[in-house]
């Protein structure tokens, strides 16, 4: 082959080079690189926690993805299905991080063909009660694909995690291919604050009474149903199928979450990274009505917060979050414990509670009341601030006049009159040989042990500590010793157990764990 060389001139010819290499040598190089596994695997059905995929993609090769001039771009998906309830799958980067791709809900299945996730706005959300049989579709994927352009390195074993959520499936399910693309379309970088874009944000309820309300099923599933990457629940329960997923970032460390829930729900407040896992905060069931607020007095100002409620024991079940943003002034006391023992040989109950600091602290306050016979708490001594600014022990003995349960509260009252509740304890009393009922704990559940001299009707009521009823049975006993099993299908709190017979009422302390 020819080449005609064309005269030009030397010093314009030497610029030309120079502005070349400079833009060779600062511009960042881009790569645009996909890999892929077509091996066909099946999707397990599993009613509660998904599965590792046995079709993972080595990455090899590439820098670090910040989202900005290199990220993940792209997850596409090739599927064989046929019928199922519901589908969770969800992307697993080589450090932990999780990406909820999609959760859908179609019991007539019928999926063969290719689902493409990226984060092109003009997609449309995969919303798991929409999904329908198609050839080929691009989605936005549930939760964000720029949730792992942290930085970090891509390099390394990348996974899918799902299950088919049901019991068992005769059907075949399967996925027969996928890939991943490294690129800079679409990407951004992670976003701060952990802030993952699946978790409904909470709204300040303090302006003009603001919340956000609706439905498990509108919210469900936002984010990976089961806790975290090794399946473990962060609560009592494990948050499963229709879970709704909320956030806040918290003001002050005393910020309060008030739930209003039309039905039964598990809730729970967790801290953690964006797909897990997570450290749990608080956890409380809200039974049907109710109106709980969660009190909060150590959150980490500037720290994101997820609440979330847990759609099994809510399916539609309706609800109202409201976020009160708390005073970031500090309290009048910092209290570090709070104690209540019986002591049978002095015949009292000892009441011990310790104070990091105290600022403007008069007295303390203690209120009782015995679940045998009150209705109400009842005031039973006052104690004044014995330092001030600093912390201090106090102890007080206090003989009950009748015996039972007990529960106490603990109050401070300022020098301006202001009091603020600040926790409580439990103890039981009995006077000595009264006591006819003790309750041990097995593997299938707590068992209640019953002497008496004569045969009996006894009536058994489990008490939850806001005073409701969740379950009582009547039970015919001889005399003598009697064992009865305890129900075993109670959510994991403290109870108290009420037996009444002809003459008697007794409660005890009843955990279930």
């Amino acid at each position: 082959m020819l080449y005609e060389l064309t005269s030009l001139n030397t010093t314009s010819t030497v610029n030309a080079i120079k502005y070349i290499a400079l833009l060779l040598f600062f511009s960042p190089i881009v790569y645009a690189q996909t890999f892929t596994n077509n091996s066909t695997v099946n999707i397990a059905a599993n009613g509660t926690t998904p599965n590792f995929l046995s079709n993972p993609i080595n990455v090899t090769g590439l820098p670090d993805i910040d989202g900005t001039s290199f990220g993940l771009e792209e997850v596409t998906i090739t599927f064989n299905t046929e019928q199922f309830t519901r589908m969770e799958l969800f992307l697993v980067s080589p450090n932990g991080r999780i990406i909820e791709l999609s959760n859908i809900r179609n019991g007539d299945g019928n999926i063969s063909g290719t689902f493409t996730f990226n984060m092109n706005p003009a997609n449309p959300e995969i919303r798991f009660w929409n999904a329908t049989p198609t050839a080929s579709a691009t989605f936005l994927p549930m939760a964000s694909l720029n949730s792992v352009n942290d930085g970090t390195s891509p390099n390394g074993q990348w996974r899918l995690l799902g299950r088919i959520a049901q019991i068992f499936s005769i059907n075949t399910n399967q996925i027969t291919g996928w890939s991943i693309k490294f690129g800079n379309v679409h990407t951004k970088p992670a976003a701060p604050n952990d802030d993952c874009p699946g978790a409904i944000s909470l709204v300040n309820s303090s302006v003009n009474d603001a919340f956000v309300s609706g439905t498990n099923a509108e919210y469900g599933a936002k984010l990976p149903s089961y806790g975290d990457i090794n399946g473990t629940s962060v609560c009592s329960s494990g948050y499963t199928e229709n879970s709704a997923w909320f956030s806040w970032v918290a003001s002050c460390p005393n910020d309060s979450i008030n739930i209003r829930s039309f039905t039964r729900v598990q809730t729970g407040v967790v801290t953690g990274n964006c797909g897990g896992p997570y450290s749990n905060v608080a956890c409380k069931v809200i039974d049907n009505p109710n109106n709980y607020t969660y009190k909060f007095t150590n959150l980490t100002p500037g720290t994101r917060y997820y609440l979330i409620l847990d759609g099994d024991n809510a399916y539609y079940g309706p609800f109202d979050i409201r976020w009160y943003p708390g005073s970031c002034i500090p309290l009048p006391v910092t209290l570090l414990n709070f104690i209540a023992s019986y002591n049978s040989e002095a015949g009292n109950i000892n009441l011990h509670w310790k104070t990091a600091n105290e600022k403007d602290n008069k007295e303390f306050i203690i209120k009782a009341k015995n679940y045998n016979r009150d209705s109400e708490f009842f005031e039973i001594v006052r104690v004044k601030s014995t330092l001030e600014n600093t912390g201090s022990n106090y102890e007080i003995n206090w003989i009950p006049q009748q015996d039972g349960f007990y529960e106490f509260q603990l109050y401070q009252a300022d020098v301006d009159g202001t009091t603020t509740y600040l926790t409580h304890a439990f103890a039981s009393f009995n006077f000595e040989n009264e006591s006819f009922t003790n309750i041990s704990y097995s593997e299938s559940g707590p068992q209640l042990s019953i002497e008496l001299s004569y045969s009996d009707f006894l009536h058994l009521s489990i008490i939850d500590l806001s005073g409701k009823i969740i379950w009582s049975e009547n039970r015919q006993v001889e005399a003598g010793i009697n064992r009865l099993s305890l129900p075993s299908c109670i959510a994991q709190s403290l109870y108290i157990l009420e037996v009444r017979t002809f003459d008697k009422i007794e409660c005890k302390k009843l955990l279930y764990k």
